[in-house]
Order: C-alpha cells, then structure tokens, then sequence
C-alpha cells in the first residue's frame, strides 16, 4: 500500500507521474498495488470540475487508486502552526480509505517523510506492518534542515523513525542529513536515485521532433523542463539566452513566474509523454536549479541524449559527473550564458557529452531501480518480522 501527496490527476494529469512510474513498475512484477491519495476538499472540488469538463483521467495502470478527502489548514496560518490538526485530518482519511481494501497490506511505502511518512509508520506500528518512507524532498546548496523535520520537529521525527523499517533516500545528501540530523540508524538507510522509463525516455530524431514541434531547424535549442519558480531557475534561464545569436528557448512547466525573451520559442506544460520528444528536440538541457532531492529532469535529459548545464552541490553528485555535464553557480546569469556558449561553439564537445549522457542514463533505469527496491524492502521486512517474534518470545 503506497500512501503520498503526489500522484497524477484529471487536473493534475503531471503531478507526481515519478510516484506512478513506480507504482507501475512494482504492479508489473506481480505484486498487487493500492494507492492512497488524499486529497483536500479544495483540491477535490477542482478535480471533479476538471471531470465535468471531460478532462482525461492518468492512465492508473494496474494500482487500485483510493483519493479520500481531507481538510488542510497547510502547516501555518500567520504566527499559528496548523500542522498538527492537517496531519489529523490525513492520517483519518487514510485511516478510512484502509478500511476499503479487500485485505490488510503486506507493506506500507510512504512519500514522503511529511505527512505520508508520519501517517505510514503510525499506521503499520498499529497493524503490525512494516513502513518504509521515501525521502526525496529538495535540499539546498547552502544547508538548512530538512523541511519536513522542521515541520515536524527533529526530536518527533527521530522518535517517529526509530520503529521504521526502512527509509529510501533518493541521495547520499538526504542520507548523511538523515543520519547527522535525525539520528537514524544509518542500516535502515539505502540510497535509491530517482529513475525513468527508459523506454520512453530515449533519443529521437531531432529533425523530426522539430518537425512535429514546429521548432526550427537552424537554430540551437536549450530546453529546460521544471516548475516555473525561482528555485528551478527558469528566469535565470530565459535571461542566460537572451540576445544570444541562433538560441532559442524551449521551456517545458507551468507555476508562479512567466519567463520572456524573444528566443523562447516554446514555454508551458504538455503531458508527460510529449516530454521526452521536445528534449530529443533540443540541443541542451539547462537547469540552474538551487535546491533538489534527486531530480527526475536531469535523468530524463540524459536519457534523451542531452548535454546538461546544472548546478554544483551536493545534491546533483549523485546524478551528475564532469563526461556528461558543466556544472556552474546556479544563481550567476552570466556563467549559464558562459556554458551555453561553450557547448554550442563546441559541437564535438556537446557530442562526446551526449554519448556519454545516454550511457550514464542506463544507471537510473526505472525498472533496475524497483529491483534493487523490492530486493532491500523484503530484506527490511524479514528483519522487521524476525525483531517482531524474538519480542514476542521474550
């Protein structure tokens, strides 16, 4: 049973597709997957007015998906913290939507810590069943804590995983954080890189991507793929090509900023499986992004055969070497511009990277990822059980 925050929608037909991928991967080896995806009464209301004007469902595979509702108050209100009474209402809801399974789960897999994680591992202490939690959120550059234990505080959170079976750490960042931090025993510690189908996710011809896109074919395209926040970077982006002779712009995402320039040639959300077409369009991937877990674009870019321009930092080292990437200081305009100068200039360059992209892409195959996954958890849950009879003898 999977519990967490981020899963596709009629409205949201591109929110969480990486918790999906995995899902689907698992349900494709013979396990039988339910989902458990509350959702607030505000998102709910948005979603059933999508359903009324007959937008597509996401394509649920073979998982069962359960969307009980919830009221949120978010974690603060001005000077209240609100966080206590919004974890109530989930874990209630996922509470109930348990009830609805044919038969108790074997395992609980939660994303995230926060508040899928809380709820995951209170809920199998209670039945009995073992609870992983996945922990993926951004981490910045500079430090800071984690945000889902400042949420819920670093003392609650090492009490909280203290009766985890196991966490899965999307970086060696996140794990030393976890370990340093919140005084996880590094044992129930593996680290899992985020991963693609690289069925989907592959090189295409670029001249007739560009072709399907109506993307010239003369000019030097530099895609970027991510939400539209300061964060992702997409206005240092859009301003890193400005002016520069024979650059376009491709800029896949939605959000709160509206990156200009004349050399964006195409900017705005597609559905999932258009991605991997418009990055073989492209001749780059740029991200200066400030803060990530393990970042699905990057891997989704080299498995298209990109070049990538990204930040330095700890959390891009599990995903990034110098063969397939320049990394640069993620908020200097003029070093973006200075790399995007440098691969174009330097076609053998950008070749040699290429090549090596799409070789090191092979690392974090979706389905080598669940492998790995599913062998780790029935490891951790054999421990669980065996811990479990040893305390019942005594």
């Amino acid at each position: 049973m999977f519990i967490t925050t981020h899963y596709p929608s009629c409205r949201y037909p591109n929110y969480g597709t990486f918790v999906e991928q995995l899902v689907t991967a698992i349900a494709r080896r013979g396990h039988e997957c339910s989902v458990i995806h509350p959702a607030t009464w505000h998102r709910y209301v948005i979603e059933k007015v999508a359903e009324l004007r007959g937008a597509p469902g996401p394509n649920r595979g073979e998982a069962r998906v359960i969307r009980p509702r919830f009221f949120s108050m978010g974690v603060r209100i001005g000077p209240l913290r609100t966080a206590r009474p919004t974890r109530w209402g989930f874990h209630r809801a996922v509470h109930r939507a348990t009830k609805r399974l044919h038969s108790p789960p074997d395992l609980i897999y939660a994303h995230f810590l926060w508040p899928a994680g809380v709820c995951a591992v209170r809920l199998g202490s209670r039945l009995g069943i073992p609870a992983f939690v996945a922990v993926g959120e951004s981490v910045h550059a500079c430090g800071g804590p984690m945000w889902s234990t400042a949420v819920t505080g670093v003392d609650a959170a090492a009490h909280l995983l203290k009766s985890v079976a196991g966490v899965i750490a999307v970086s060696s960042l996140l794990k030393r954080k976890l370990v340093d931090e919140v005084n996880v025993d590094a044992e129930k510690i593996r680290v899992f890189p985020n991963g693609v189908d690289r069925t989907r996710f592959c090189p295409r011809d670029r001249h007739e991507m560009r072709r399907r896109h109506n993307l010239p074919s003369d000019r030097f395209l530099v895609a970027f793929a991510g939400h539209f926040t300061h964060r992702k970077g997409v206005l240092r982006v859009a301003e890193a090509v400005r002016g520069l002779p024979g650059v376009g712009a491709v800029l896949l995402g939605s959000g709160p900023l509206e990156p200009s320039a004349r050399e964006i040639l195409f900017k705005g959300p597609v559905p999932h499986q258009v991605v991997p077409e418009l990055l073989s369009a492209a001749d780059l991937f740029v991200l200066p992004t400030l803060a990530e877990g393990s970042c699905n674009s990057l891997i989704e870019a080299m498995a298209c055969g990109l070049p990538v321009v990204s930040s330095r930092g700890e959390f891009n080292d599990d995903l990034l070497n110098d063969q397939v990437a320049l990394r640069i200081d993620p908020n200097d305009v003029e070093a973006i511009r200075h790399a995007i100068v440098t691969l174009k200039e330097n076609p053998e360059q950008r070749q040699r990277m290429a090549a090596s992209a799409i070789e090191h892409s092979r690392k974090f195959d979706i389905e080598q990822r669940v492998d790995r996954i599913l062998a780790w958890t029935a490891e951790r849950t054999r421990r669980f059980h065996e811990m479990r009879r040893r305390a019942a003898d005594a």
